[in-house]
Formats: structure tokens, C-alpha cells, sequence
């Protein structure tokens, strides 16, 4: 099997949860066997080494095709218009190798290009597109942030959503967005996110304390529901509780007080399991997501999750492991919390070890490219 893969960049050299998702998926189906050619881009416009995050052994399976990110000012929508310049690149690119592969794998809007040359009669490989795009169809329309976002990007996504081969989804609400898009049921494949299994935690927690622990890791970005949480710390500050912030929170905008702790920007992963391990429960607030993967950590270190109900959240955390909100609910979270601060602590560890049990049965991932490649060679066998 051979599959030339679309992305616009791979951790840790662009940051974010799709690229994190991207170095993944090379890392484990090239230990499958898998062929993959990489086209991929940095936004800095050095070319990355490979050598330093992938295995020799993985990098005989991988052909390094580096673009440079191609910049088209600063004007308003400046990154749908350089989305679709790269595509238009690594198609070229694509061509000119002329390598021969069965599918093509493409994040965001990489194969934008692509799928205008098949639309228009060209004879290639089917392509299958995992889009995050659809964050700007969970947000509240209200604010001029999601007003700008669906402007520029709901006419791209639902271009390359209804006009790819194949979809690829996380599940849950994402499918059903995808569907409403008008996307044939039939060419949607759920497969969810996952996770190294380095980052399980093998010790189970324990602690005689009867402060609970809370931890929160995310941007200081409304969509990410910070606020949430801050408004319930500064009415419950005479509670035994203690908070954990991970991320580049600015100073102006911590909340000073010793039960809150905030470690900054963590970009070393056994320093972000370290906190992990030592929290009872972590905080998901947000408005809008895919399938977040502080999640999958969360749970993989032992943790309960308090999350809102958008995205693909639903397939990670349930009643089981921990509970699910709906978005913009400031009294629901409100009331959770308190739910949370009552409850025996033997509860909260249930959870969190009903956490570590579910990403051992299916959200490793060792299991999830297994998955993907099924459903690719299925794919690949009807075409």
C-alpha cells in the first residue's frame, strides 16, 4: 500500500492539534509497512529535519516532499487564499514526481486543488480529506470572530467536504455536520483520534487529600471557555480546590491567588503528563472543537473529564468517566463543579480509571491506524 499524504505541516515543527494527528498517522502506518510520500509545509519556511522525530526505520517508509508555506499578505482571508496556493503546490509537486500511488490522505484544505483537477476529468487516485474547518459551524454566530471565520472558510469546507472522494471524521458531532453539509452518508468514515501509548499512566492515584485537583491546558481564547472556569474559582475561592493552568495565559489575565497555579506554555510532554498525573479532573470548556487532544492525554494520566458536549467530545467522555455540559452554559458547568466538589473521591478515581481503560481498549494509536488503514484498503479495493 502506498499513500501520498496532504498536509499543511506535522508536530512538532507546526503546532497544533491537526498536525499532532499528521505525525502520528506517518509514524504509525509506516510501522504498518505503509508507503507514505509526505508533501507538508512550515509556516517559518525552513524545511524540516525528519531524522529528529521519526525512527530510521519509519523514514524507509517516508518520502520527504517539503513546500515552503506560501504567503499572501495580510489581508482578511490571507489564509484561505494561501491554503489553496499550497494545495495548488503540492499538487504540482504530486505530478511532477510522478509516483504512483492507491490514495491520497489530505488535511484541511491541502487537496483543495486536487479535487478541482478530478472535478475537471483528471484521472487520479481517490483522495480523502480530514478537515477542522468545522469549528466555525459549532460557535456562536454572535461574535464578529465566528462571523469573519465562517464568512472565509464555510465556502473551502464545503467545497473540499462534498467534492473529496471520502470524508474523514471523528464521529459524533462532526459526522453530523458533515452530513448536513450534504455529504453522501455513504463517504463519511468515523474514525476517531488517538493517542501514544507512552502517555498511559501505569501508577493508579491515590491521594488522602481532600483537596481536589482541576487542571486546564488551552489558549487564553474564548473558545476554549477559560472563562467558565474563572467565574466559578472567583465565587468558590473559600473551597479546598486547587487549579492548574497550562498555556501561554497572560500575566494581566491570572487570577492571583495560591489555590490557582499557572505553569505557562509546557511544551515538554513529560512535564505536561507530570501535571496530569497529579490532577483529579480536567477542565474542556469549550466552545467549539474537533476531537481535542488534551483529552486523550487527560485520560491517558487518569483523569475525570468535565467537557462540553461539542465536536467529537461524545466519543471520548460519558457518564462513565467523567461529565459532558452543554457549550455556552455557564450555570451547567457552574453546577457540575459543585457536584464535583461534594462527591466522594473514590467516585472521581472510578473515573479517571474508567479513562485509562477506555484509551487501552480503543483509542491508542496502534489501533487507530489499524483502523485507517482497513478502511483505506477497502477503499482502494472498490476503485
Amino acid at each position: 500500500m502506498k499513500i501520498a499524504f496532504f498536509s499543511d505541516g506535522i508536530q512538532p515543527f507546526v503546532v497544533g492539534g491537526i498536525q499532532r494527528h499528521s505525525y502520528y498517522f506517518c509514524k504509525f502506518m509506516s510501522n504498518l509497512g505503509v508507503k507514505i510520500d509526505l508533501y507538508h509545509t512550515t509556516f517559518d519556511g525552513r524545511k524540516p529535519d525528519l531524522s529528529t522525530v521519526f525512527s530510521s526505520e519509519e523514514l524507509e517508509n517516508i518520502n520527504d516532499y517539503y513546500i515552503p508555506f506560501p504567503k499572501q499578505g495580510k489581508l482578511p482571508g490571507h489564509y484561505v487564499r494561501e491554503s489553496y496556493k499550497l494545495s495548488k503546490l503540492i499538487f504540482e509537486k504530486f505530478i511532477s514526481n510522478g509516483s504512483k500511488v492507491d490514495f491520497v490522505y489530505s488535511k484541511n484544505y491541502s487537496s483543495w486543488y486536487y479535487i478541482e483537477q478530478k472535478m475537471k476529468g483528471s484521472i487520479l487516485p481517490p483522495v480523502g480529506v480530514m478537515l477542522h474547518g468545522y469549528e466555525a459551524y459549532q460557535i456562536n454566530r454572535r461574535s464578529l470572530v465566528a462571523r469573519k471565520n465562517v464568512f472565509f472558510h464555510k465556502k473551502p469546507t464545503d467545497f473540499n467536504t462534498l467534492h473529496a472522494d471520502y470524508v474523514f471524521s471523528y464521529g459524533g458531532k462532526i459526522s453530523d455536520i458533515i452530513r448536513k453539509i450534504g455529504t453522501d452518508p455513504s463517504k463519511i468514515i468515523d474514525i476517531t483520534s488517538g493517542i501514544d501509548e507512552d502517555w498511559i499512566d501505569t501508577n493508579p492515584k491515590t491521594s488522602s487529600s481532600d483537596t481536589i485537583s482541576f487542571a486546564f491546558v488551552g489558549r487564553y481564547t474564548p473558545r476554549k471557555g477559560i472563562h467558565h472556569i474563572y467565574h466559578w474559582v472567583n465565587n468558590n475561592l473559600n473551597r479546598k480546590f486547587q487549579i492548574q493552568f497550562v498555556g501561554p495565559i497572560p500575566e494581566e489575565d491570572q487570577i492571583k491567588h495560591d489555590q490557582l497555579i499557572y505553569h505557562g506554555k509546557v511544551t515538554d510532554s513529560s512535564r505536561l503528563q507530570q501535571i496530569l498525573s497529579t490532577a483529579d479532573v480536567l477542565l474542556c470548556p469549550s466552545r467549539a472543537e474537533g476531537m481535542p487532544n488534551v483529552i486523550l492525554e487527560g485520560m491517558a494520566r487518569g483523569c475525570a473529564i468535565l467537557a462540553t458536549d461539542v465536536g467529537a467530545v461524545e466519543a471520548l467522555v460519558d457518564d462513565s468517566n467523567g461529565w459532558l455540559i452543554p457549550p455556552f452554559d455557564q450555570t451547567a458547568f457552574d453546577d457540575t463543579m459543585d457536584k464535583i466538589m461534594k462527591i466522594e473521591r473514590n467516585v472521581i478515581s472510578s473515573k479517571g480509571a474508567r479513562s485509562i481503560e477506555k484509551i487501552r481498549n480503543s483509542l491508542t494509536w496502534d489501533q487507530i491506524a489499524k483502523q485507517t488503514l482497513e478502511a483505506i484498503e477497502e477503499i482502494v479495493s472498490k476503485s
